[in-house]
C-alpha cells in the first residue's frame, strides 16, 4: 500500500515540475538568435545569449516564439556612420543625456551615439516626455554630422564616440526565410506560448554556405583566449577542416 502511495506521489510530483517547466518564458526585450523557422506553425526556435545550468535548466537558453496576424518585421542594416545616406530622412536619437536633451530644448547643437533611420512613412513624434529619445527629420551633412528639424529650427547634430546608425524597415513574414538572424524580441506571453509583437531582425551570413562539404566541422568554444588565438588557428587549420567559433566570448566553463 505504502508503495502504490509513493509511486502515485512521485508521479503527482514529476507531473507539476513537468508542468512548471513546461510554462512558457518572458522573453520581451531579449536578444539572441532565430533557428527552425515553421511557416505553418508560425514559429522559430529563439537562442538567446544567457547562461544555462544543465541541473536545474536554470538560465534555458532555446525556447519556442510564436508570431501572429498582428506581429511587426523589421530589419535592422547596421553602420558606424552615415556615409551613404542622403536626402531628407527620419530619424530617431538615442541615449541622450541631460545635457544633450537641454541642447535640443534650446534649439542647440547635440550629439548622441545611436541613430535610427526609419521609413518615411513613419510619423515624426519629436522630443519623447523623458527627453532621452528625439525623433526627428534630419539631413547628413557628411558620414558623422547632420542637421536637424526641430519644430521651426535646425540644429547641427554629431554621432558620438562609439557611434551606431541603424536603418530600419518594415517587412513581411517571408524576410525570415533568410533563416539565420540575430533578432531582439519584442512581446508576451499568451496562454501557453510567448507571442512576439514585433522582430527587429539583423540578418547573419550563413557560415555553412563557404564550407567544404568533405572535411568536418570543427567549432571553437571558449573566452577571450580562444578570441585571440582565432585567427591563427582559422588559418592553421585551412583545408583541414570547417573551422567554426562561436560569435562571442563564451565566459567561463559554469556558463554551460
Amino acid at each position: 500500500m505504502k508503495s502504490k502511495f509513493l509511486i502515485s506521489s512521485l508521479i503527482s510530483f514529476f507531473g507539476v515540475i513537468a508542468s512548471i517547466s513546461a510554462e512558457p518564458i518572458e522573453l520581451d526585450r531579449q536578444t539572441g538568435k532565430i533557428y527552425r523557422v515553421n511557416f505553418e506553425e508560425k514559429s522559430f526556435e529563439f537562442i538567446s545569449s544567457t547562461a544555462y545550468d544543465p541541473k536545474g535548466e536554470e538560465g534555458k537558453t532555446r525556447h519556442t516564439v510564436y508570431w501572429d496576424e498582428g506581429t511587426e518585421f523589421l530589419s535592422v542594416e547596421s553602420r558606424s556612420d552615415f556615409t551613404g545616406l542622403d536626402g531628407k530622412l527620419n530619424g530617431r536619437f538615442y541615449y541622450l543625456d541631460n545635457k544633450q536633451s537641454a541642447a535640443v530644448k534650446k534649439g542647440e547643437g547635440f550629439t548622441c551615439r545611436s541613430v535610427e533611420v526609419l521609413e518615411d512613412s513613419k510619423p515624426v513624434t519629436g522630443l519623447r516626455r523623458d527627453g532621452k529619445t528625439l525623433n526627428a527629420h534630419f539631413i547628413p551633412t557628411d558620414a558623422t554630422r547632420a542637421r536637424v528639424q526641430v519644430g521651426d529650427r535646425e540644429i547641427p547634430f554629431r554621432l558620438g564616440h562609439r557611434r551606431s546608425v541603424h536603418i530600419v524597415k518594415t517587412e513581411s513574414e517571408s524576410f525570415l526565410r533568410h533563416e539565420v538572424f540575430k533578432v531582439r524580441v519584442f512581446g508576451k506571453v499568451e496562454g501557453d506560448r510567448f507571442v512576439a509583437k514585433t522582430l527587429r531582425l539583423t540578418p547573419l551570413p550563413d557560415p555553412r554556405k563557404d564550407e567544404d562539404p568533405t572535411l568536418a566541422r570543427f567549432l571553437i568554444i571558449g573566452d577571450s583566449i580562444s578570441m585571440n588565438y582565432n585567427a591563427a588557428a582559422r588559418e592553421a587549420l585551412e583545408g583541414v577542416v570547417n573551422f567554426h567559433r562561436i560569435d562571442e566570448n563564451g565566459g567561463r566553463t559554469v556558463r554551460g
